[in-house]
């Protein structure tokens, strides 16, 4: 295999979009199809919600300790968003494989800076709004006020994103827009990526990774 630039997959959506989700499940699929995949992991100050996990979902932080990170530049970017920190580790970037994270829109500008290091390809999840109310609710089991404010914080944070997202990378992006499952959104992003030439695909449909041109 040929060596290449690490290649991130930066995935971005409103709230209760699918975003994990999708990240969970397309390092699975990638993986299960013998491509190197990773799943970057995020350090918050966000409180830890129902369900998720310290290590797998994120590393939830104290304040002071996500300031030294930054401080001592250990981030590859770092935004603050709904009152919380949010930043993705250089450490969490692994050569020679298709790295995938979660960026809010803040993060996925800054990430533009490093494209000489790395091969980034924005995926931008748009669900409907009571779809994504729904899946707020099913989350956490229960209603909550806080749902309109990340409602109201969202339509602030991503008016204009289409513009956004197409200057990370000389307009190389995919978008989503469909709700038919993790399973279809990833072929989308597989046939996409050999579109990109990030993945070639070879005889009997195996697949290996490739580079941009």
């Amino acid at each position: 295999m040929n060596k290449v630039k690490p290649i991130i997959l930066a995935i971005c959506g409103k709230s209760a979009s699918g975003k994990d989700t999708l990240a969970h499940f397309l390092t699975n699929f990638l993986q299960s199809n013998n491509i190197p995949a990773h799943n970057i992991v995020s350090v918050t100050t966000r409180p830890k919600r129902v369900k998720e996990k310290h290590t797998k979902d994120y590393y939830f932080l104290k304040e002071e300790q996500f300031k030294y990170l930054r401080d001592n530049n250990k981030l590859i970017e770092h935004t603050k968003f709904r009152g919380w920190y949010y930043g993705i580790p250089y450490q969490q970037i692994e050569n020679d494989k298709i790295n995938i994270g979660v960026f809010n829109p803040k993060g996925l500008e800054n990430l533009r800076q490093h494209n000489k290091d790395y091969q980034i390809v924005p995926i931008y999840l748009e669900e409907k709004l009571l779809l994504r109310l729904r899946r707020s609710h099913d989350r956490e089991g229960k209603w909550r006020l806080e749902y309109i404010r990340r409602i109201i914080v969202d339509h602030f944070a991503f008016i204009g994103i289409d513009k956004k997202i197409k200057k990370v990378n000389n307009g190389r992006y995919i978008k989503l827009k469909d709700s038919r499952g993790v399973w279809y959104q990833s072929i989308e992003i597989k046939n996409n990526l050999i579109r990109f030439h990030v993945l070639i695909e070879e005889q009997k449909q195996k697949l290996r990774l490739g580079n941009f041109i």
